[in-house]
């Protein structure tokens, strides 16, 4: 009988490549590969089978995550539960009614402030809140497996349960250092006083039970290894193009673009460690040839941004396409840039898929300088770093890069090194994982 693995995602598939790229990993080595995520994919797979949960939420390229969390039912009738989820489902609700006692039985035995009581009220909400949608949610549509390969913390409830029911270990792989996603001086009193050390907490457990931690890049890894004193196994995203699926049309083509456009692509959702305000304000007095297109979901502000500055004619916002479609969409681009800076520890050693995914493309490069992809890049001559916050530095580059054959000789280099920079590579060490260390194979 074939073994299961099945991994956890808390968002669609196809919007999270690195699930994706794992799952089909898992089958092409043998196992029977499944995938729980929240939300319907439109990814379709006859090797992959998706089970989801809360199949009515929209993708946060329909909406923004704060609308999809205002969707996430939170009172569900006990009679429209399983039986399976009945009891905990009581105990929950019963222990979120413990926000009003509590709160007053502190005010009266120890004089604490108003403010202090609804924020205690409330935290109480939000752990009932997460409770419900990671664990009661998750538990009963959880399938038997001999691993689970959870790719966020939030699962780890019903994934921990699920485990010890079934004496099956799990494998935790953390995409971000969660912790330091924003500064801390960033966050609310309430986020950084109560919700954070409550997520922190969570992911402890996670990392503390987990057969094998795993994350993206060696900088991630030491600072994971420094926080929770457990060193995590580096598999980075580079992309598998054995999963790719060509679009019958390209960016440029879907956008109207000629060919005499110089079309600048930046692949990735929309995040604040990103320098976009200074890239518009360089594009806004630039030469009327370049176009930037965003890639990616998240991107509202940005929207908001080029309205504003009156760029709509030279600066775009495509919504995702699915991650195996991504390099055919792209590769008719001139460059491609990535402009994240370290506006915290996380970004400050991330390894994004963008990145990957550009090289995969053919595209030369415009990236900053961070130490992840100054790793990955060391000598070759693939393209130009910059401080992508100072603009004197993105309009130098963009300006290089319009020379064609300078364009040239980087895009050569990146063809080569996009021969070494493969998800096969990575592969193998899941392979020695799954032999040498789990005895599953």
């Amino acid at each position: 009988m074939t073994q299961t693995i099945v991994s956890l995602t808390p968002i669609r598939l196809e919007e999270d490549s690195r699930t994706l790229k794992i799952a089909e990993s898992f089958r092409r080595i043998g196992f029977t590969s499944k995938v729980v995520e929240i939300g319907k994919s439109k990814i379709k797979s006859n090797s992959i089978q998706t089970i989801s949960i809360l199949q009515d939420i929209k993708s946060n390229s329909d909406k923004s995550k704060q609308n999809d969390r205002k969707k996430l039912p939170t009172n569900i009738p006990l009679q429209k539960r399983d039986d399976n989820t009945q009891i905990t489902y009581t105990l929950t609700l019963s222990f979120s009614g413990l926000g009003e006692k509590l709160s007053n039985f502190l005010s009266e035995k120890f004089n604490i402030n108003l403010d202090f009581r609804h924020y205690l009220r409330y935290f109480l909400i939000f752990v009932r809140d997460f409770y419900h949608l990671y664990f009661i949610k998750h538990f009963s549509h959880i399938p038997r497996a001999s691993l689970y390969y959870l790719h966020a913390p939030y699962q780890f409830p019903s994934v921990y349960l699920k485990s010890l029911i079934y004496r099956v270990p799990y494998i935790y792989d953390a995409h971000d250092f969660y912790t330091s996603i924003e500064n801390k001086e960033e966050r609310n009193y309430f986020n950084r006083k109560f919700c954070d050390p409550f997520y922190e907490w969570n992911e402890k457990q996670c990392i503390k039970h987990a057969a094998l931690v795993v994350t993206v890049s060696d900088g991630v890894a030491s600072m994971i290894e420094k926080k929770f004193n457990r060193k995590p196994l580096v598999i980075r995203n580079t992309q598998d193009l054995r999963v790719e699926q060509p679009l019958p049309y390209t960016l440029r083509q879907e956008l109207g673009l000629s060919k005499n456009d110089f079309v600048v692509v930046i692949v990735g959702a929309g995040k604040k460690g990103q320098a976009i305000l200074e890239l518009l304000e360089v594009i806004k007095n630039l030469h009327n040839r370049i176009k930037v297109v965003f890639l990616g979901k998240n991107h509202e502000d940005t929207t908001i941004m080029i309205k504003i500055m009156r760029l709509e004619k030279y600066v775009f916002v495509h919504d995702p396409v699915k991650p195996n479609e991504v390099i055919s969409f792209i590769h008719d681009a001139d460059v491609a840039m990535v402009i994240y800076y370290s506006r915290s520890v996380n970004y400050k050693y991330c390894l994004p898929n963008g990145f990957f995914q550009s090289i995969s493309a053919g595209l030369p490069l415009i990236y900053p300088n961070l130490p992840e992809m100054k790793k990955v890049i060391r000598k070759k001559e693939v393209g130009i770093m910059i401080n992508p916050r100072n603009k004197k530095h993105i309009k130098n580059a963009l300006n290089q890069m319009l020379d064609d054959k300078i364009r040239a000789r980087y895009k050569k280099n990146v063809m080569e090194m996009k021969k070494t920079l493969t998800w096969e590579r990575e592969e193998k060490i899941l392979l020695d994982v799954l032999k040498n260390k789990l005895k599953l194979i």
